[in-house]
């Protein structure tokens, strides 16, 4: 999927943006996070820190050789400590269960310690209805584009299929339809649609967004304002393309 400008802008974080798509990469792509017992820690400690920092998880997708999550926070600061704690752990247990005793351990040396992460997770603003969907569709779809055998909905290690069943909190429910218009089955099932039917049925829904509802839903302050025009929004909107 190719992201036209304008759409789940990237660059400078604005902290008064409330969605975030987080992106996290292994040290050279090391195929470490293939495993159930993998899969089953992070996710685990990842709901935990999320309940602790008051952070909502829309949708993520664990990888073999990175992640995505989608979520929700009224303070970016919530978000970043959750990724730090996240990743402190994660690391230990990568080392001692995964890397520790095989040819992988071969890779690092003194010269050359042992680092999980090719870098921070990388927070990037999603700022709309319609850049929300197109994010989750890009999880959605993000096995398929690594030869995964289970695609979507059937990949087991996200939480689509959490999400097709309905499986959250009254209040995270409400917060899940207010950000996407519709509550997480129908969502799902509109990620699951062919390419050329999921852009048709976007560029509908753009036609229908109210710009200013949307600020107020994905920004923190009612009087920022709207950046833009709502024709121009609606325009930008439109301007996405997926392979």
């Amino acid at each position: 999927m190719d992201r036209k400008p304008g759409i789940g802008k990237r660059g400078n974080i604005d902290r008064n943006v409330k969605v975030f798509h987080v992106v996290q990469r292994t040290t050279m792509k090391l195929p470490l996070f293939e495993s159930d017992k993998v899969f089953n820690y992070w996710q685990a400690h990842l709901k935990a820190l999320a309940l602790e920092h008051n952070v909502v998880l829309l949708c993520y997708v664990l990888m073999s050789n990175h992640y995505h999550v989608l979520l929700y926070s009224e303070d970016i600061g919530n978000v970043q400590l959750l990724f730090r704690k996240l990743n402190t752990g994660f690391c230990q247990f990568i080392w001692t269960n995964v890397i520790k005793g095989t040819e992988t351990e071969r890779l690092f040396s003194e010269e050359f310690p042992y680092r999980l992460f090719s870098s921070s997770a990388r927070l990037f603003p999603v700022e709309g209805t319609v850049p929300l969907f197109i994010d989750t569709k890009y999880l959605f779809e993000n096995p398929k584009h690594h030869n995964s055998k289970n695609q979507g909905l059937y990949y087991p290690h996200s939480n689509f299929m959490t999400l097709y069943k309905g499986g959250f909190s009254k209040k995270d429910l409400q917060l899940f339809f207010n950000l996407y218009g519709m509550y997480p089955g129908p969502a799902m099932k509109l990620v699951m649609k062919p390419a050329t039917e999921f852009r048709e049925v976007l560029k509908g829904t753009a036609r229908m967004l109210d710009p200013v509802k949307e600020n107020l839903v994905f920004f923190h302050d009612p009087d920022k304002g709207v950046a833009e025009t709502p024709e121009r929004i609606r325009e930008n909107y439109m301007k996405f393309d997926i392979n």
